[in-house]
């Protein structure tokens, strides 16, 4: 599949049910059980791009953050905008009102949610 869309291989991820298993009780299977077979696979694919990213500022950092507080939002980066930025990458958080939470995306794109 990889091949026919033109994008990298970046492996495979064995069956397990144990993945499943912590993803529903909300512990990845790295963390869970970092030394099972699919714990080692995810390591593998991920070992190489960690090592190749740099570290900026286009992504949130670790906030804590509760609707009910006078805060608008953890932050609002529009500097850290890139024309080729992920669609899929938040680089703000914001309450535009009462019942609304905005997001603002690595690749300049904003989304409501009510």
């Amino acid at each position: 599949m990889s091949k026919e869309l033109g994008v990298p291989f970046l492996g495979s991820i064995p069956l397990d049910a144990d993945v499943v298993t912590c993803g529903d009780a909300g512990l990845p299977i790295v963390i869970e059980k970092p030394k099972s077979v699919a714990a080692q696979a995810y390591f593998a694919i991920a070992t190489p791009w960690t090592c190749n990213c740099k570290v900026g500022r286009t992504t949130l950092r670790p906030f804590s953050w509760e609707w009910s507080s006078t805060d608008l939002g953890p932050g609002w980066a529009e500097d850290a905008i890139h024309k080729s930025g992920s669609s899929t990458t938040a680089i703000g958080l914001r309450r535009t009102n009462p019942r609304t939470l905005s997001v603002l995306w690595e690749d300049g794109g904003k989304a409501n949610s009510t």
